[in-house]
């Protein structure tokens, strides 16, 4: 985050939502599909990367809800939290964080 005068600007990697990747692999085992994503995507790891992330968040049982993983991210991200200022002011909605994708 860089600050001029009163205006502050964030870099996006910062302020994107991060998936744990400590799953029970009882619960999601990413390993098994090691093959198909090489099948799949070949030599794009960015591409393997994003699978693996979106699977773990969908089928890892750590979330609940889009909302529990933004509370998550929000508790222990300080940029998040100089950006909203409070969870409430995260959690709000605007044009960028539709309601509908926090339920």
């Amino acid at each position: 985050m860089s600050t001029r005068g009163d205006r502050r600007t964030f870099r996006n990697e910062d302020l994107m939502l991060r998936v744990t990747t400590d799953i029970d692999p009882k619960v999601w085992d990413e390993s098994r599909y090691e093959a198909f994503l090489d099948e799949l995507c070949g030599s794009r790891e960015y591409q393997k990367d994003s699978l693996r992330t979106t699977l773990r968040y969908l089928l890892g049982g750590k979330y609940v809800s889009l909302r529990a993983l933004a509370k998550e991210n929000f508790d222990n991200n300080d940029e998040l939290q100089q950006r909203y200022g409070s969870w409430s002011g995260m959690e709000k909605p605007s044009i960028a964080r539709p309601t509908f994708l926090l339920n």
